[in-house]
């Protein structure tokens, strides 16, 4: 894909379109400082950046897409990833997406009645 056709005037651009996945983009408002943030985990779908906030406080923002018919091992590398964001040094922490778990009571985040295994295992490692 030409990133040309996805630039916006006004902010930055961050995203993974060299890699196989679908492509995800973030942008940031050019009036703020921010850098791409490289996470360790494999998890496929994945873009993140640090924001510079005053007094030396930094925004990690990253944005996730998890395909509702995603392996086994995404899985798990989901769960790396956000245990990477928990842990990650950031002041500040935003985390944005679609994680294709239909089966969650979000605002518990709790598995529904007859969820997959995926979801169960997602909801008891993130409460």
């Amino acid at each position: 894909m030409d990133r040309a056709l996805l630039k916006v005037d006004g902010y930055e651009l961050f995203d993974n379109l060299g890699s196989d996945g679908r492509g995800i983009c973030l942008y940031v408002h050019k009036s703020l400082t921010a850098v791409e943030c490289s996470m360790s985990s494999a998890f496929e779908e994945s873009v993140f950046a640090t924001v510079h906030l005053p007094e030396d406080k930094r925004l990690l923002v990253g944005c996730v897409y998890r395909s509702p018919n995603t392996t086994q091992d995404n899985n798990i590398e989901l769960g790396k990833l956000l245990q990477e964001v928990g842990g990650h040094s950031a002041s500040h922490k935003l985390l944005l997406g679609d994680f294709n778990f239909p089966d969650i009571e979000w605002e518990d985040v709790r598995p529904r009645n007859a969820a997959s295994e995926a979801t169960v295992a997602f909801c008891g490692k993130h409460q």
